[in-house]
């Protein structure tokens, strides 16, 4: 349409430059000559007005383009909030995370002392076993010479003296015996 607009203009300049040009030979009287510069003006005027509608139509296509970019901006202002909102979510939890950190490396030294005991006292424990096992050994030791004593005096007793101790058992069925231990 602008274009058009342009065309008719030039046309219309050059019928008045015709006209006026006509008029100056002598062939039109001067209020047609008069008629031909305003026609001229009015071209001119069109020709101008058509610049002007191009550059107002150039700024409402800068003012289109300018909106789109300020939508960008915008949407590109909120993806912005949002990255700013997950780096403060996931700096909290690098916080938890290194605080639980820390309660694990508190918890491990704890553990690691607590270890350290418990290998002494086992060390300790293992030495009174140690001492412990030699005691009965050694009690092992008593009693079998004390057993040995005993059977050795048991049988220096004379036959008659050992029968009252012995009694053979009798045993006539499973469910039925006669037995005296002593």
């Amino acid at each position: 349409m602008q274009e058009d607009i342009g065309d008719i203009a030039l046309q219309c300049d050059l019928l008045a430059l015709n006209a006026m040009i006509e008029a100056t030979r002598g062939d039109a009287d001067q209020g047609f000559y008069q008629q031909a510069a305003k026609l001229r003006g009015l071209s001119q005027d069109l020709v101008s007005a058509d610049k002007n509608f191009a550059a107002a139509d150039k700024a409402g296509n800068l003012l289109l383009e300018i909106e789109s970019r300020l939508e960008f901006l915008t949407r590109g202002q909120d993806d912005i909030s949002s990255l700013a909102a997950k780096i403060t979510d996931n700096s909290r939890h690098v916080t938890r995370a290194l605080q639980f950190e820390d309660v694990v490396s508190k918890l491990v030294v704890y553990s690691s002392d607590h270890a350290n005991s418990l290998r002494s006292l086992v060390a300790k424990i293992e030495d009174q076993n140690a001492v412990i096992a030699t005691g009965i050994a050694a009690s092992q030791d008593q009693i079998r010479s004390m057993t040995d004593a005993f059977r050795s005096k048991l049988e220096a007793l004379p036959d008659d003296g050992r029968e009252g101790l012995i009694c053979p058992a009798s045993q006539n069925s499973l469910d039925h015996a006669d037995s005296e231990m002593f």
